[in-house]
């Protein structure tokens, strides 16, 4: 949904559907009076030197040197904001990205301009992620002298081969380099972060990460199951076959192990995946899980105020281009209690939920679902109707396709003859002929006849087929009215009296499938009867080509033919019509056979038998 849609939900004053929307179009209380109120400020620097191959963060590696144009331009939002804003602020955080890969110059700019807009409290948290091979005594200096009072430092592993893995490009050793400079330069707050479940990994391999990430004596640690992320090279080598999943089970002992090894170590489990020393949980994401407000800068930066979520546009053209606030997407409301409408739920297979006592169970979500026949009948040209639980529209071929099929082939598309209308498919125009439609989401095919005939006695008769129209419209439910308190209204299409409604109403999904329940008796087949063509008496036994060979082997045959028969070579006219006599036969000279038919012409003339 585009910005415009989303804001005009909420029913603010942004008009024109080609209008760019800034964090100034959203309706938030105040805006004049500056009054605004944000807990904290999230700022994100998209740089990185190598992307790595797991992150789905918007960073990217600049080859064109717009770190300078990425600072002045931030400024510009961060004064923008200000406007907008009261302070000071609870927590500031910088992410990415790779901060630590801003130069020194840029961050004291930077650092100094947010000081005098949006300054932080005395004894607020200001948080920077770095890469270990990014920072230096001079970038810290810069850090520290601005009020920076805590570093993230993004370890992942202390194992070379599983950060090559990963893609990660930097010296473990760096790592322990990192915290000594940031304890020298007066940072002693100091999160690690880690990665478990990498490929090729073992349970060895974790418990050595752990401990030498405890021996570097951070406040907080990170830990992190790893994500194959959609979109990342990393999900398409482990598609490709190249990578292998840790074993479930594997991961599951790593987590189990973290859990046991930290609280050892007397770190609090305060979060999923986050672990503290008393009294340093990082007060910028409890913001984020405990929905206070906070205000983003920079692309990609996601903020929340006022009951409104938004993102900032993640392309640095489109956010170097439009000021002084940067294009924003994704904007959705939250109710009191801090949770999103999100209206009908499309696409969305099963739920899961696991208990703080580590208990998990999951839910399957059923669709609407319809009873479907795997034949129907009609008569040519009328309209054919098969329920459709879908939504309004005009058909797609990603859902269905309708064939035209002769002997067992398909000769045409029909897919023009699709219409959805009042929660049916509708088949119409179509000429008499055998037809397959595929409906695509239930993976279901259903063969549908049409003949010319005429309609008597539930069938439709024509010369050569029966088609029995049983189910000719079908039922279906029209509509739910559930406006009238205590009341259901339930509208139906085609009803007749042996229609029956069953109402299910439950608060919570329920363990055991209902509609199965219900769908107990089979769908019913209609008759079809194919009337066969009678055949002819004259070519009963032989083809044409066998009466042919006969004409042909009687044309050629010698006055006393043998059981072998001699064939010319050379035939002139095999349909050559001769005249056959059927009276008396004379024959031509012949001393034997005149004088035996004398005899018998004597012996008759005289009443006497003729002896040979």
């Amino acid at each position: 949904m585009s910005p415009n849609a989303q804001l005009t939900s909420f029913g603010e004053r942004v008009e024109g559907k080609n209008r760019t929307c800034t964090a100034a179009d959203l309706p938030l209380p105040g805006h004049c009076d500056a009054v605004i109120d944000p807990h904290g400020l999230y700022v994100h620097v998209p740089f990185c030197a190598h992307k790595c191959h797991y992150c789905d963060f918007y960073s990217f590696v600049d080859a064109r040197n717009r770190q300078p144009a990425f600072v002045e331009r931030l400024i510009q939002e961060i004064q923008a904001a200000a406007t907008y804003l009261r302070g000071p602020l609870e927590t500031i955080f910088f992410g990415g990205g790779t901060p630590t890969l801003l130069t020194a110059d840029l961050w004291e700019d930077l650092l100094e301009v947010l000081a005098d807009h949006l300054p932080s409290r005395a004894d607020g948290e200001f948080t920077v992620e770095a890469n270990p091979e990014t920072v230096t005594e001079p970038l810290l200096e810069v850090l520290v002298e601005a009020g920076v009072n805590r570093i993230s430092i993004g370890a992942q592993s202390f194992r070379p081969t599983l950060l090559e893995t990963l893609q990660r490009r930097h010296d473990p050793a760096n790592v322990q380099r990192t915290v000594r400079l940031a304890v020298l330069a007066g940072i002693s707050n100091i999160n690690i972060d880690l990665i478990f479940g990498i490929p090729g990994s073992t349970l060895a391999d974790w418990l050595a990460d752990l401990d030498e990430a405890l021996a570097l004596e951070p406040t907080h640690l990170s830990c992190y199951g790893l994500m194959y992320e959609p979109n990342t090279p990393l999900t398409a080598k482990l598609r490709a076959g190249r990578i292998q999943r840790v074993d479930q089970d594997l991961e599951a002992a790593m987590y189990e192990a973290t859990i046991d090894r930290l609280a050892a170590a007397g770190f609090e489990h305060y979060e999923i995946s986050n672990w503290a020393r008393p009294g340093y949980r990082c007060r910028h994401n409890m913001l984020y899980w405990t929905n206070q407000q906070w205000w983003p800068l920079g692309p990609s930066a996601a903020g929340h105020v006022a009951g409104i979520r938004w993102k900032n546009v993640a392309r640095l053209s489109d956010y170097l281009r439009v000021r002084p606030l940067p294009p924003i997407t994704n904007v959705e409301r939250l109710d009191d209690d801090g949770r999103v409408d999100l209206g009908t739920l499309t696409g969305i297979e099963w739920l899961s939920a696991t208990g703080p006592e580590g208990t998990s169970h999951q839910w399957f979500l059923g669709d609407d679902v319809h009873s479907l026949p795997g034949q129907v009948h009609g008569r040519a040209g009328e309209t054919v109707s098969i329920p459709y639980m879908g939504a309004e529209g005009r058909p797609q071929r990603s859902e269905f396709s309708l064939l035209e099929n002769r002997k067992g082939t398909f000769v045409r598309d029909r897919f023009e003859a699709l219409a959805i209308e009042d929660g049916f498919l509708h088949l119409r125009g179509l000429p008499a002929g055998d037809y397959d439609l595929f409906l695509k989401s239930p993976r279901r095919q259903i063969t549908v006849r049409l003949t010319a005939g005429e309609r008597g006695l539930g069938y439709v008769l024509s010369t050569y087929r029966q088609l029995e129209e049983r189910n000719a419209k079908p039922l279906q439910i029209a509509e739910i009215d559930t406006t009238k308190q205590n009341s259901i209204l339930i509208r139906l299409e085609n009803a007749s009296r042996f229609s029956r409604v069953h109402v299910a109403a439950t608060r919570y999904l329920p363990e055991y499938p209902f509609y199965p329940d219900v769908d107990a008796v089979p769908y019913p087949e209609p008759y079809h009867v194919r009337v066969p063509r009678a055949q002819s008496l004259y070519v009963v036994g032989r083809d044409i080509g066998d009466e042919y060979r006969y004409i042909l082997e009687r044309k050629q045959a010698r006055r006393f033919p043998g059981n072998m028969l001699e064939r010319t070579t050379l035939l002139l006219n095999p349909w050559d019509i001769q005249t056959t006599q059927t009276g008396q036969q004379v024959a031509a000279a012949g001393g034997e056979y005149e004088r035996r038919s004398s005899r018998d012409r004597s012996a008759r003339a005289q009443g006497q038998d003729s002896q040979p």
